[in-house]
């Protein structure tokens, strides 16, 4: 009986503080801080159990209400009684094993016989779940919409999911505006598009990636948005579960953080810079080998030529590599370009370059672009400011890259 008394008064003690937790993606550590004070406070009024096995109730996900629980709890066993009723066998499994028993995905997954993301992703629902129905029995409504993305809305999800260096997994997230927009960002990119489905949400929303994913070859989905969580669902692929910044948001006009003035204003249409960027793409991984203590980015360097009315990508051998040029690479460039319309802001300069990463740049034109004859136009001022990517066709979609720094 131990583990199922210290199992319930986790529980006991989670409902107490849940108003107490104010970092969502802390969950995990504060759930097993509890549990293993609880732990301890048992086993020091119960010495003696230590010497027990362990009841084989809780490694088949049987949560019995244990008699330890003083009276003056009555209330909070019953609606304790109730939220754990509303898991599955599997999912109280799945929380017993691994905040009570303290075993790893890994161990679980053996024990379960599935793969590790299984056993993530069924720890996940049961945590929603739980926070879901605790909320509900304490008088709190749980916010449930369910949103239809299509793939230009997952697009921009799927960039924002993309942390390129450790220290940009903290600035990523995605901005749900109730008034039709999405917005995402991964620290490099911020890309801003209509999306009508988000008109039923009744209050804004930031999501909190997990990490370090991709939904690449997702085109279609379903988004769960609920008070603390949100869930990603699609047909053939694990559920991803972010985590929802619990605040009142404003609305905003987003585009407020894009520069105001520019320089150089390139128009085309979408088909004429995809073909452009895909015909670089494989100068890029392809022709840049990995090398010990190098690490490479996709850059290649944009040319604006006003004379010219052209925009030019450039790539050679030693770009993208970060730190001392590797000795071993033999050198090679390439260079492409299209015609457009070229229009100057009170500059003379005739030709304006910068650096960008080509994989995030293609990123922001799939995501804003519907058709390939859709017009689109790149506005850029110098190699330190926001380069904007906006359609023509839809003044709404919107998104800013920022250029690659050389060190």
């Amino acid at each position: 009986m131990d583990n199922d008394a210290i199992c319930q008064e986790t529980f006991i003690n989670a409902y107490k503080k849940l108003t107490q937790l104010r970092n969502h993606n802390q969950f995990e550590q504060w759930l097993c801080r509890i549990a293993e004070n609880c732990a301890k406070q048992y086993h020091r009024k119960n010495p003696v159990q230590l010497h027990l096995p362990f009841d084989d109730s809780i490694n088949k996900g049987i949560l019995v209400e244990p008699d330890i629980v003083p009276d003056n709890n009555s209330e909070i066993k019953a609606k304790l009684r109730t939220v754990l009723s509303k898991l599955t066998k599997i999912q109280k499994t799945v929380i017993c094993e691994h905040y009570i028993n303290g075993k790893s995905y890994r161990e679980i997954s053996l024990l379960l016989d599935c793969k590790e993301n299984t056993v993530r992703s069924r720890l996940q629902k049961a945590r929603i779940k739980l926070k879901k129905e605790m909320k509900r029995i304490d008088g709190e409504p749980f916010m449930e919409n369910i949103i239809e993305l299509n793939a230009r809305d997952l697009q921009i999800i799927n960039a924002a999911l993309k942390a390129r260096e450790e220290s940009d997994r903290a600035i990523r997230g995605i901005y749900l505006d109730k008034r039709g927009k999405i917005i995402g960002t991964n620290g490099k990119v911020v890309i801003i598009r209509p999306c009508s489905a988000l008109t039923k949400l009744s209050n804004n929303a930031v999501l909190v990636p997990p990490g370090n994913i991709s939904i690449q070859d997702i085109n279609k989905a379903k988004l769960l948005v609920g008070i603390s969580e949100a869930v990603l669902q699609s047909k053939g692929h694990d559920d991803i579960v972010f985590d929802v910044i619990d605040e009142e948001f404003p609305d905003c006009e987003h585009t407020r953080i894009f520069p105001s003035s520019w320089k150089l204003k390139f128009c085309t249409k979408y088909r004429e810079i995809y073909n452009l960027t895909e015909m670089m793409t494989s100068y890029l991984e392809e022709k840049h080998p990995c090398f010990e203590d190098f690490s490479y980015i996709p850059q290649v360097k944009f040319c604006l030529d006003s004379t010219l009315q052209s925009l030019k990508i450039n790539i050679d051998s030693t770009m993208g590599y970060s730190g001392k040029i590797p000795e071993q690479i033999i050198n090679w460039e390439h260079s492409a370009c299209i015609k457009g319309k070229l229009e100057c802001n009170n500059i003379t300069e005739e030709i304006l370059s910068f650096d960008l990463n080509l994989r995030s740049f293609i990123e922001c034109l799939n995501a804003l672009c519907n058709s390939p004859e859709e017009a689109i136009e790149i506005k850029c001022t110098d190699s330190m400011t926001p380069v904007i990517i906006s359609s023509l066709s839809n003044p709404t979609s919107t998104s800013a890259i920022m250029p690659l720094r050389n060190k």
